[in-house]
């Protein structure tokens, strides 16, 4: 393999990275958004049950912090390795204009 072979284009193919994660995110957020709406709902009430606060405030919370880390692995996954690879293209850049 030649130094010529690297380039700052990356060549691996990361849809993965936006396709199914849209999707995701908004069923996500439409279901905390809903969950969210039942918590507020449920706190508005006079006879408020505190078991059923309790809960759903729990489930928001656990669902937002899915969401948030999900987002931020996705976000490491996905721009990791175009940025190694663009490295590596300068890098072979800069050996292939030495040798030459």
């Amino acid at each position: 393999m030649s130094c010529l072979a690297f380039s700052c284009k990356p060549k691996t193919n990361f849809s993965f990275c936006r396709a199914g994660t849209s999707a995701w995110n908004r069923s996500t957020a439409v279901r905390i958004r809903s969950e969210v709406e039942a918590l507020n709902a449920v706190q508005s009430e006079g006879n408020r049950d505190e078991q059923k606060v309790a809960d759903l405030s729990g489930r928001v919370q656990w669902d937002t912090r899915v969401f948030e880390d999900r987002r931020r692995a996705l976000t490491y996954v996905c721009e990791a390795p175009v940025l190694i690879e663009q490295r590596l293209g300068a890098l072979a850049r800069t050996i292939a204009a030495a040798m030459g």
